[in-house]
């Protein structure tokens, strides 16, 4: 089979190491437990201080479960995708409940015939059920981000799509419904990172978009202490650097429950250097915190109410993106900008501290070529808003997904 890279977080996984099994691990703390296993390496057991363990397959040829959960009732659920043949061509999502000493409660498959669909993110519901959300294959081979609703014991309650785009991470809201955060592409074929939210029923409430002149992914978002959403991914769009991986940042924002932004950062250094957020959690003192990598390092970043966190020394770059640079100005034509000084006055007065604090950025690649604008963008024509991305968070991978052109959509498609 060959191998190909997953895209739903910061971490980049092949596909080939996931072919063929849907997993359910429990560990448990000290040296190894006892139990017996079976002819295909499955079993049960008890380790350390009488701890169930276990190692468990399910599926058939390609799967993998990319999301768990443990119920206030004790039982373990997972959710991810499953198929019949290494081609790929019809995936279903697969959501099961074992108990705690990982026999199968039960499990269901949800999925339409001839099409793929996954899940990358499951969280329980405040009505005891839970909400399972990824993507499906639209009609025009474009991805829709899909949510399933189910009761307590996985039956659906309603599902819907939401096209274009995917999700990599769903909360529920206080009022009923939920916010994803994933990504969407646009007809230039670039991604931007996409916050959606959902009414009780499963409707689109109001849809979000953010990104530069190239990529930018949401992989997670999480409820603030306030009420609002906080959101971290990565974004290509306001660095230099070559190849497209190494202009990548930190990039992290705050919604309130209606949709409006109360701040967009990117957090990084530039240029030829790369950031990217995969996790993020809201803090008991108000402030966020955000998992990732950088460079080939691990990254753990805490920033305070306001999205601001350290200096990172000469070759720092910190930006607050307003709503009105949105497609106006990045770190790709920030020089040509700069270049004309009328232009540059036009941005410092209408987009304040951005547009400087980009400029100073820009001013410290030394070689044009690495800030010249991509083939085929002109800096002087705003640049549509997009949205999907090019790493995925290892805890949600995606399947085997084929790329191809798609035609934006403004409406909600039901799921068939």
């Amino acid at each position: 089979m060959e191998s190909r890279r997953l895209r739903c977080g910061w971490t980049v996984i092949h596909r080939s190491f996931w072919a063929g099994i849907c997993l359910i691990l429990a560990g448990c703390s000290g040296g190894g437990g006892g139990g017996d296993g079976t002819d295909d390496g499955s079993g049960v057991g008890v380790g350390a201080d009488g701890v169930p363990i276990f190692w468990l397959y399910f599926g058939d040829v390609v799967g993998a479960l990319d999301a768990v959960r443990e119920t206030p009732g004790g039982q373990f659920l997972a959710a991810g995708y499953d198929g019949a043949d290494f081609a790929a061509e019809n995936l279903d999502i697969r959501l099961l409940a074992t108990d705690q000493q990982g026999t199968l409660v039960w499990e269901r498959n949800f999925g339409d015939a001839g099409r793929w669909e996954f899940a990358r993110a499951l969280e329980l519901t405040a009505d005891g059920g839970c909400v399972v959300a990824g993507g499906r294959a639209a009609d025009n081979g474009a991805l829709d981000a899909l949510v399933i609703k189910t009761d307590a014991d996985g039956v659906p309650e309603w599902e819907s799509t939401y096209g274009p785009g995917e999700a990599c991470a769903v909360v529920e809201r206080p009022g009923g419904g939920f916010v994803l955060a994933g990504a969407t592409t646009d007809l230039g074929g670039k991604d931007d990172a996409l916050v959606l939210a959902t009414d009780s029923g499963g409707g689109e409430d109001w849809r979000r978009t953010f990104g530069g002149a190239d990529d930018d992914r949401a992989a997670d978002i999480d409820r603030t202490l306030d009420g609002a959403y906080v959101v971290a991914g990565f974004t290509q769009s306001y660095s230099a650097g070559a190849p497209d991986f190494m202009r990548s940042d930190v990039h992290f924002l705050k919604l309130t429950d209606t949709g409006d932004l109360v701040w967009q950062k990117v957090k990084g250094k530039a240029p030829d250097n790369c950031e990217g957020g995969g996790a993020v959690i809201a803090t008991a003192d108000g402030g966020y915190l955000i998992a990732g990598a950088a460079q080939a390092q691990c990254l753990l970043m805490k920033v305070d109410k306001n999205g601001d966190t350290i200096d990172l020394g000469d070759l720092d770059i910190t930006l607050d993106v307003p709503d009105v640079t949105q497609g106006t100005i990045d770190f790709s034509n920030a020089r040509e900008i700069a270049e004309d000084a009328v232009s540059a006055l036009f941005l410092l007065r209408d987009v304040g501290p951005f547009a400087g604090a980009l400029l100073v950025a820009a001013s410290r690649v030394r070689d044009p070529a690495v800030s010249a604008p991509k083939a085929g963008r002109s800096p002087s024509i705003p640049i549509r808003r997009r949205c999907p991305w090019w790493a995925r968070r290892s805890r949600s991978p995606s399947p085997i997904v084929r790329r191809r052109p798609q035609t934006r959509s403004s409406t909600m498609a039901p799921s068939p």
